[in-house]
C-alpha cells in the first residue's frame, strides 16, 4: 500500500510538473515577441543613458521555434556620424543552453550593414565607447581574480556567439581617419559543415586587393585551422599604416591553427601555431631597405592558472633556419613576479646568419662563419623586492670564428 502511495505522489508530482511546463511554455511563445520588444528598449536605454547614443530596430520578430529576426539596425552617436548600420539579421538560438545561463547561436544570415569609424575636426564617433565608467563606490578591498576561469568564459562565451551555419554579404567596415579612407567589405562569408571561406575586398588610397580567408572552424569543438591569403597570390598590403605613420608592410599568407582549448585541474591550456610567409616591412627609420622575413612561425601553449599567466616553455619561435623555445609567466600567487626565459639549443653559426631578417642586418649580409653555439636567458622580477632581481644570459661557443666578413667594411 506504501509503496502504490508513493507511486501515485511521485506519478502526480510529474503530472503537475508536466502541465507547469506547457503553461510556461506556452506562455512564452505567446509573450516572447513582447519581452524581444523589452530587451531592445532597454538596450536601447542602456545606449541613451550611458553612451549618448541612439539605438533603433526597425523591425524584430521571432520566427518559427527558435528563430529571431531584425531589420534595419542602427547606432548614431549623438551629433555623430552613424556607427553601425545592418538592413537585416536571422538567427537562431539554442533553447536548451539559454536554461543553463549560455547564449549559443545555431544560425546567423546577416547582409548589408556597416561600421562606421570617423575621426575628424568634431572628434571621433566612437569616444564614447573607449571611456571606461568610474566606479561611484570604491571597493572595501583587492578583489581576486581567477584567470583560468576568467579567460575560459571569455573564450567559451565568445565561440558561442560564433554559430555553426553563417552565412554573411555585403558587410563592410569603413575607416576614416581624418581624411585617410579604408573599406574593408566582407563580400561573402559562409561557415557550414565546419568549412569556413569567405572573400574581402579592401580598398585605400594606395590599396586595392581582394582577400580570401579559408578553411576549417569548429567552434562548438574549439578548433580552427584557416589560412589568410590575397586572391591573385601577390603579397598582401596592410592598409592604413603607410598613410598614417609611414610604414609599408606586407605578406604573402597568414596560417592560423588552433588546436585545443581545454580547462583541465583548474588550469586554462591553449594550444596551436600561427605562421606568416614572406613578412615584409619598410620605414627609413627601421632600415634603408625592404625588411624581409621568409618564414616565421610560433607553436604556442598558453596555461593559465588561478593566480597565473604563462608561455609555457614548450612553445617554439622559428625564424627562417633557427628555432628557440621561450618562457614567459606573470604570477600573483604571493608576489608579483614577472619571469622570462629563452633557450636557443646548439646552432651552427651560418644557419643563424642566414635566418637574419634582410635588409636589418646589411653588414651581415654575405658573412660565413663556422662552429656552433648556444644560448640561455634567465630573467626574475619581484616586483615587491626589487633587489632580488635576476638576469642571466649565457652564451656557450664551439669552434665559432667567422671566415669571411661579407657587406662589412673593415678597412
Amino acid at each position: 500500500m506504501r509503496k502504490r502511495r508513493i507511486k501515485k505522489i511521485a506519478f502526480l508530482l510529474l503530472k503537475i510538473v508536466a502541465v507547469l511546463l506547457i503553461i510556461g511554455t506556452i506562455c512564452f511563445f505567446a509573450f516572447r515577441n513582447m519581452l524581444l520588444e523589452k530587451a531592445i528598449a532597454k538596450v536601447a536605454g542602456k545606449m541613451e543613458r550611458e553612451y549618448n547614443s541612439r539605438f533603433t530596430v526597425g523591425e524584430a520578430a521571432f520566427k518559427g521555434f527558435s528563430g529571431i529576426e531584425m531589420k534595419e539596425i542602427a547606432l548614431v552617436p549623438k551629433n555623430a556620424d552613424t556607427l553601425l548600420h545592418v538592413q537585416e539579421i536571422k538567427t537562431s538560438v539554442n533553447y536548451l543552453k539559454l536554461l543553463t545561463g549560455d547564449v549559443q547561436l545555431g544560425t546567423l544570415k546577416m547582409q548589408n550593414g556597416y561600421i562606421q569609424l570617423v575621426r575628424n575636426k568634431k572628434g571621433k564617433n566612437f569616444d564614447a565607447f573607449l571611456k571606461r565608467k568610474k566606479d561611484k563606490q570604491e571597493d572595501d578591498g583587492p578583489k581576486e581574480t581567477n584567470y583560468a576561469e576568467r579567460a575560459y568564459n571569455i573564450l567559451n562565451t565568445a565561440l558561442n556567439l560564433v554559430p555553426t551555419d553563417m552565412r554573411l554579404d555585403n558587410l563592410t567596415l569603413r575607416l576614416d581617419d581624418m581624411g585617410r579612407k579604408v573599406s574593408l567589405n566582407l563580400q561573402q562569408m559562409r561557415l557550414a559543415d565546419e568549412q569556413l571561406e569567405s572573400t574581402i575586398g579592401v580598398k585605400a588610397d594606395s590599396i586595392s586587393q581582394t582577400w580570401k580567408v579559408k578553411g576549417m572552424a569548429d567552434p562548438r569543438g574549439k578548433q580552427a585551422d584557416l589560412k589568410f591569403f590575397n586572391s591573385d597570390s601577390s603579397r598582401i598590403r596592410v592598409p592604413y599604416i603607410y598613410e598614417r605613420f609611414g610604414l609599408k608592410s606586407g605578406f604573402d599568407s597568414i596560417h592560423l591553427n588552433v588546436e585545443n582549448i581545454d580547462m583541465d585541474g583548474g588550469e586554462l591550456h591553449v594550444d596551436g601555431f600561427a605562421s606568416i610567409g614572406n613578412f615584409m616591412v619598410n620605414n627609413p627609420r627601421i632600415a634603408r631597405k625592404d625588411v624581409v622575413i621568409d618564414k616565421a612561425r610560433f607553436d604556442y601553449h598558453f596555461l593559465f592558472g588561478p593566480d597565473f599567466m604563462a608561455v609555457d616553455s614548450t612553445s617554439t619561435v622559428q625564424l627562417n633556419h633557427i628555432k628557440f623555445n621561450p618562457y614567459a609567466r606573470y604570477s600573483v600567487a604571493e608576489d608579483t613576479i614577472y619571469e622570462l626565459k629563452a633557450k636557443l639549443p646548439k646552432t651552427t653559426a651560418q644557419d643563424f646568419i642566414n635566418s637574419l631578417p634582410t635588409g636589418l642586418f646589411t653588414n651581415f649580409e654575405g658573412m660565413e662563419a663556422e662552429g656552433t653555439f648556444s644560448y640561455d636567458l634567465e630573467f626574475k622580477y619581484n616586483k615587491n623586492k626589487p633587489g632580488a632581481l635576476i638576469f642571466d644570459s649565457n652564451l656557450k661557443k664551439d669552434g665559432l670564428k667567422i671566415t669571411k666578413y661579407g657587406a662589412a667594411d673593415l678597412a
